[in-house]
């Protein structure tokens, strides 16, 4: 219930509206103030859901947002934003549960070394898909970057951002590379910078 509030389908608002419409314009027709009144009620209703709605992050939202703000922090190299959305028992992976690295401070190590080895440079998120199960949100985002290393050329990417609720906060604890390109799993990890 609590969901349908602060992340509103379009639907829920609009069928809100139309009904309170509907009912406020009969009413006055027939002046049946209980009836026009319910219609008033119905159209602050949507008023109210959609407001709740825009303003109201849930945790899935602030997630997103998180994981999206991490995305830019390494596009601009923005190395204290990144260190400050990380958990620092953050681990990167790639696909098919190879660890490359097992905390925030390598993650920032290996990200200052990849974005100049390779060029990296206006990174777009194309798409971004969220799952949450129970104290875990899976947010899985298709990446698109324009990259020194392949000549310009866009290449795109997947990753997968987990977070993990701990009381009332949200820590990112893992992050998985799950293609790079057409690479994944070992092909992939070989992409990453060793660590010093």
């Amino acid at each position: 219930m609590a969901r349908l509030l602060f992340d509103a389908p379009w639907w829920l608002p609009t069928v809100l509206a139309f009904l309170g419409v509907a009912l406020f314009w009969n009413g006055n027709r027939r002046s049946e103030a209980k009836v026009r009144n319910a219609g008033l009620l119905l159209v602050l209703a949507a008023v109210l859901v959609l407001v709740v709605s825009h303003f109201v992050d849930t945790d899935i939202e602030k997630a997103e947002k998180q994981s999206k703000r991490l995305v830019y922090a390494v596009e601009q190299r923005d190395w204290v934003t990144l260190k400050a959305i990380l958990d620092p028992l953050t681990s990167l992976h790639v696909l098919g549960g190879m660890q490359l690295y097992d905390t925030r401070d390598q993650i920032i190590d290996a990200a200052k070394r990849a974005v100049d080895q390779h060029g990296v440079k206006n990174v777009r998120v194309l798409s971004t898909t969220s799952e949450q199960t129970d104290t875990v949100i899976t947010i899985t985002m298709f990446l698109m970057s324009e990259q020194d290393a392949t000549g310009g050329r866009p290449l795109t990417t997947t990753w997968q951002f987990e977070w993990q609720q701990s009381g009332d906060t949200w820590s990112l604890v893992r992050i998985t590379n799950i293609k790079i390109g057409n690479l994944r799993g070992d092909d992939a990890a070989r992409q990453f910078p060793r660590l010093r």
